[in-house]
């Protein structure tokens, strides 16, 4: 009889040289689905407070009188607020979506500033919480991948 030992298991499995890259992929998938769901989180809860919770900030009466009309300024102000952030905090122009990102690891290997990631995903947040166009699916990867390398 075989006696049952972690190292006969690997042997067996072949996993001897894959162990490392199994955990680098469960650490990356595990990364992943956390800053997905805290991005998800945070959208929604900007959505919430944006379209549900102003209106029963203040007096609700002249709030409901008047909804119809300020329900289109809500994106409107997101997208005025993403503007000037952009423009006087990040003081350097980003690069648009997933494109950003593939031409740094092509051309910068892997390298993206730190502190673009935090931008883009804040900005996302505000514009796709507040009603604006866009998806989540840019700043997600670009902040996983600014942490990876």
């Amino acid at each position: 009889m075989y006696q049952l030992t972690l190292d006969y298991l690997l042997v067996q499995l072949n996993l001897n040289q894959d162990i490392p890259f199994l955990f680098v992929a469960v650490l990356v998938g595990l990364m992943t689905g956390y800053v997905a769901v805290v991005f998800h989180d945070a959208i929604m809860m900007l959505s919430s407070f944006c379209f549900t919770g102003l209106r029963s900030f203040g007096q609700t009466k002249v709030i409901d009188r008047y909804w119809t009309l300020l329900l289109p300024l809500i994106p409107a102000v997101g997208g005025l607020l993403v503007g000037l952030y952009n423009a006087f905090v990040v003081k350097v122009r980003p690069g648009h979506g997933l494109a950003s990102v593939i031409k740094a690891v092509a051309q910068n290997d892997g390298v993206i500033e730190k502190k673009l990631w935090f931008h883009k995903s804040l900005t996302s947040v505000l514009s796709i919480g507040t009603g604006g166009g866009g998806g989540r699916e840019a700043p997600m990867v670009f902040s996983l991948t600014s942490r990876i390398w």
